[in-house]
């Protein structure tokens, strides 16, 4: 058996056993193999399936919420906590790098930042993992060395964040008024990764700074690869899993407003089943959600002679009422229904109103 180079005037070139090509090598460094590749051990690939990203709304596409005024220690865009030690400003912004329609601008005096926890139940295969982290970010003012940082954390028990462990060492990043995709990897990952992991991206400074963020990605291995972009209605249901309402994805629903507002509020057939008692049997969630909520905010229309902020509107024939209490009578991870108490006769009435339940890791 002979083994031998054959180098090609072009540029091009093989590697020979017994004058047939068994690896060629094009001008272009594309490499063939003609027949097939044995592998003892194993091969490492970029992660260029779906589903590599463990943070969900990364590429800030969703706000259920709305799109600014978001207080500091809250959820902003969905999966998103916001925070800034004083004066914080937090809002949808169209500034990005190519590839991505909106990103989260943050400003404020003391460590302006976002977190997201990524659930237990989608880190039980991290621990003794390497995983890498990265990110779009631009920094409008206070750039500079060090001016940005990554800090990686576990829960103390599952999904319970009253006491989180910091993994690793913070990461700090130079931040550019130009959008730059910064990275960090963190290697054998303890046992306690199971509990559910965080992120905090922050500007790195006690003053003030502004800076936008997009693009977040946490992926098992050594390397950052492309973002891992879903359909967009795959990452509406994945958010619902923690918070969901009955009105448009893009609008939030006020106390007291029109119900005329497109999208904002729904009506549903209900039943008084006696004098001033009127029951809605179920409200199907969206989706299944991560817990039972531990509640439902409940919003009123401005329907009813005299509109109550948290009270549905009742007709039942001749005239709009407003419930006087709404009362969960059941509430699972799927869905719920409420008994409403107010003024109206016995029969079959016609209900106005919002709701909005909330499952967040917090």
């Amino acid at each position: 058996m002979s083994i031998g180079f054959n180098a090609n005037l072009d540029g091009s070139g093989a590697v020979q056993t017994n004058g047939s090509d068994a690896i060629q090598i094009s001008t272009s460094q594309n490499v063939t193999i003609p027949q097939s590749l044995t592998v003892n051990g194993s091969i490492g690939l970029p992660n260029t399936f779906a589903f590599k990203n463990r943070f969900f709304n990364g590429n800030m596409q969703i706000w259920q919420r709305g799109t600014s005024g978001f207080a500091s220690s809250n959820f902003g865009p969905d999966r998103w906590i916001v925070y800034s030690a004083s004066g914080l400003s937090a809002s949808q912004s169209t500034d990005v790098p190519s590839g991505f329609q909106y990103s989260l601008s943050l400003s404020g005096t003391g460590y302006p930042q976002a977190t997201q926890r990524v659930e237990s139940v989608n880190c039980i295969d991290l621990p003794g993992q390497a995983v890498t982290i990265s990110f779009w970010a631009k920094q409008t003012s206070g750039s500079g060395p060090a001016s940005l940082g990554l800090q990686f954390y576990y829960a103390g028990s599952t999904d319970n964040w009253s006491s989180p462990t910091l993994i690793g060492t913070a990461q700090t990043f130079t931040g550019t008024t130009g959008w730059v995709q910064y990275s960090a990897t963190f290697t054998s990952l303890p046992s306690q990764v199971v509990n559910g992991i965080q992120a905090v991206f922050f500007a790195n400074t006690a003053g003030a700074a502004t800076w936008l963020i997009t693009g977040a990605q946490l992926e098992k291995g050594f390397a950052a690869t492309t973002f891992d972009v879903l359909p967009f209605g795959t990452q509406v249901m994945l958010c619902q899993r923690y918070f969901c309402k009955s009105s448009n994805l893009d609008v939030v629903a006020t106390n007291g407003a029109t119900y005329t507002n497109a999208g904002m509020f729904f009506s549903s057939g209900g039943f008084a089943y006696g004098a001033n008692n009127a029951y809605l049997p179920f409200v199907p969630f969206p989706v299944t959600m991560r817990i039972t909520p531990p509640g439902v905010t409940f919003i009123n229309t401005s329907l009813s002679a005299t509109p109550t902020a948290g009270q549905w509107s009742i007709y039942n024939g001749s005239t709009w009422a407003s419930s006087s209490a709404m009362n969960l009578q059941s509430i699972t991870s799927t869905g719920f229904g409420v008994q409403m108490t107010g003024t109206w006769s016995a029969g079959v009435v016609l209900t106005y109103g919002a709701w909005a339940a909330s499952a967040e890791i917090v």
